[in-house]
């Protein structure tokens, strides 16, 4: 199939189709996974769970530092795949390249900076993000790892938001399942020690996460520059300018503020806990990992809408954008429905998957 035959079946998909098929076409790659992604979340708690709550809550505390990373990973990815999804919906297919090549560097760029300083400081940045004493030991062996792989972090999702952006929900699942299979399956043997000492405990944890990101970032990357013929990442579209960046950031950051939201929240309520116990940090870890499986489908439906809102703007289509958003909002309403059933009626019953012990059930 040529670049022109499978750009326009996209756009003829996308602005032309039946929504009530394009949507869930779109949606449900995209929430298998981010369903994916929550699950070797949580696998990483399951496994470290073992270990004590110390580990456990050190877990929980790093994961809001992860959430931060992600955070300003779809900023850029959201704000340049939109801006790129509104260009290919009004026939500027320069433009939307160029979008990407910039999203792509940029990402590189302010991880690696972000990664290095962490590491820099990180002691201070575990006490800050609200570790106790007894929990900074465990939060420093895991959060050294994920501050080396955060480039690659924010590249794999990145590319992961440009892929679904483009409707092409398909390859970004595969991408993001790969690494998060991956990750599932070197969490008991580098946790419980069959590498070896010296990668075992939460420092296993973070191996094997960070193995499962490098991954993903290096599949969304081949699937972007290899099976995409309408979009190429190159080093020659790479012209950051105040207009680029300005466009990025202003539908990007809606995204930051409201992750940021969920990350500072955390951060409160660990510093409110940790005056309590270190028990009730691990309960608060496990809680946010749970909630997060109920909220992730419904940031997956949001991420396949959005294609098809920006293609229809850029072709001026604008009651099939009220359309599509109305439809999706009936599809959310049910997913939290469900997610509200579930923990009002089995609290101890999906707590108990993490090795709750009875201080933990009774929080």
């Amino acid at each position: 199939m040529s670049s022109n035959e499978s750009e326009n079946e996209r756009y003829e998909m996308l602005v032309n189709g039946d929504i009530h098929k394009v949507i869930p076409r779109l949606a449900v790659p995209t929430i298998i996974s981010m369903l994916i992604t929550t699950i070797y979340n949580m696998a990483d708690t399951f496994f470290v769970s073992q270990l004590g709550t110390s580990a456990s809550g050190a877990v929980g505390i790093i994961f809001s530092a992860m959430a931060i990373i992600q955070a300003l990973s779809f900023t850029i990815g959201m704000g340049s795949g939109n801006y790129m999804a509104r260009c290919l919906g009004a026939g500027r297919h320069e433009d939307g390249e160029r979008a990407v090549s910039v999203a792509f560097f940029t990402g590189f760029l302010l991880g690696t900076c972000l990664g290095v300083f962490c590491l820099f400081h990180i002691d201070q940045v575990v006490m800050l993000l609200g570790a106790t004493e007894t929990i900074k030991p465990y939060a420093v062996e895991y959060a050294r790892y994920i501050f080396l792989a955060t480039p690659f972090m924010m590249c794999s999702f990145i590319m992961n938001n440009l892929l679904r952006l483009q409707g092409l929900a398909a390859f970004a699942m595969v991408g993001i399942t790969a690494g998060g299979i991956l990750n599932i399956a070197l969490d008991p043997i580098f946790i419980f020690g069959y590498c070896g000492e010296a990668l075992s405990g939460t420092t296993g944890a973070a191996v094997a996460t960070v193995i499962g990101q490098f991954c993903g970032a290096g599949m969304t990357l081949y699937f972007n520059t290899r099976k995409n013929p309408d979009i190429q990442i190159s080093f020659k579209g790479f012209r950051p300018s105040a207009k680029a960046i300005g466009r990025i950031y202003t539908v990007g950051l809606p995204s930051i503020a409201m992750q940021c939201v969920g990350s500072l929240m955390t951060f409160g309520m660990n510093l409110i806990l940790m005056a309590f116990s270190a028990t009730a940090v691990a309960v608060f870890g496990v809680y946010f990992k749970l909630q997060s499986f109920v909220f992730l489908p419904i940031f997956g439906l949001n991420n396949g809408m959005v294609p098809i809102i920006s293609y229809n703007y850029g072709a001026r289509r604008p009651n099939r954008v009220k359309k599509t958003i109305k439809l999706a909002v009936c599809y959310a309403e049910g997913i939290m429905l469900a997610g509200f059933c579930i923990f009002q009626f089995a609290p101890r019953q999906v707590l108990s998957i993490f090795a709750a012990s009875d201080a933990m059930l009774a929080i």
